[in-house]
């Protein structure tokens, strides 16, 4: 038992020092609101060269993917950079395990699941970051 005590002690310190922004997000400006339509130029700082565009609609509180087999949404919450989300529709799974759907729609849904901060880079990029993912928007 004497063991687990420093362990103990160590988790619990751990829980109270804060979490950095990603290094993707700490150089960008905070952002009053993300609301608007955005196209989809870069998942894991990877520059999108695919078939087709993707998109993303921000409202409010909700994000919107209109992908295939009825695509995804999220509710979101933000304060300063820090973002909160909540998936809160996710395509149909029986439309998927008939259809073919590009790596590029599955990257991008789980880049936004993981998000935890939002900011805009000097380019007027809005960033989108977390968990090792980001995903990089531009206004239409």
């Amino acid at each position: 038992m004497n063991r687990a005590l420093p362990l103990i002690a160590l988790a619990m310190l751990g829980a109270c020092v804060p979490v950095p922004l990603p290094d993707a997000i700490s150089d960008t400006q905070p952002v009053a609101s993300l609301v608007g339509e955005y196209r989809v130029a870069a998942i894991d700082g990877k520059a999108i060269d695919g078939p087709f565009g993707l998109t993303l609609s921000i409202a409010p509180d909700r994000i919107e993917f209109d992908g295939p087999c009825n695509g995804y949404a999220w509710d979101y919450r933000m304060k300063g950079r820090a973002l909160t989300l909540r998936r809160s529709a996710s395509p149909d799974p029986a439309c998927l395990a008939s259809a073919r759907i590009h790596h590029l729609v599955f990257d991008l849904a789980t880049a936004v699941d993981a998000a935890t901060s939002a900011g805009r880079e000097p380019s007027n990029a809005l960033i989108l970051a977390g968990g090792e993912h980001q995903v990089t928007l531009y206004s239409q």
